[in-house]
């Protein structure tokens, strides 16, 4: 696919799966095939990332990088963040939910429907498991805030402006990036 977007002039990026709350319940109780969305998933063989499946993203995504750098647009440091095994969010100890998420419904941010009423939900994709979540429309605008770990000295702050230039590309447009990270000494 990466050779042919490229041999058209195309770009390309990437998401992460996320399963939702149903996927893995259906796992964990070793539900049957229900002939509409879960067909072929069981608790040993299923679409959730492992430890191993994020390593294979992580190395596949890279080396595609390298060979399309003018078609891929995903960012090392995006890559390496998603891949990480583990909850991407600060979850809550007791609901479960990513507390510095973006799409978190916390006051400050709100979704709503296309009836125009507004979601009671916990955020704007509530299927989704907050501790797997690694949703790109979720994620990358809970980057653009710096985490502490972002600051600490010239290359977390590149790969935390890597980041936000990523998010300016795919929200605003390529017109809107900065390249900030190549004005870095």
């Amino acid at each position: 696919m990466a050779t042919a977007l490229s041999d058209h002039g195309s770009q390309l990026t990437f998401n992460m799966y996320s399963p939702t709350t149903l996927y893995r319940h259906k796992l964990a109780s070793h539900a049957g095939n229900d002939r509409r969305f879960f067909r072929v998933s069981s608790a040993s063989d299923n679409l959730c990332f492992d430890a191993k499946s994020l390593a294979k993203c992580r190395d596949t995504i890279a080396e595609l990088t390298d060979e399309f750098p003018d078609t891929i647009v995903y960012p090392r440091a995006f890559n390496e963040e998603v891949t990480t095994p583990g909850p991407l969010y600060s979850l809550d100890p007791l609901t479960g939910y990513a507390t510095d998420c973006a799409g978190f419904h916390n006051g400050t941010h709100e979704t709503f429907l296309s009836n125009l009423e507004q979601s009671r939900a916990k955020c704007c994709m509530p299927n989704i498991d907050c501790d797997s979540c690694r949703a790109l429309t979720s994620y990358l605008p809970s980057r653009l805030r710096p985490r502490v770990h972002d600051v600490v000295n010239a290359a977390s702050l590149k790969h935390w402006l890597e980041i936000c230039d990523f998010w300016a590309w795919f929200y605003l447009g390529p017109a809107h990036t900065t390249n900030a990270i190549d004005k870095l000494a």
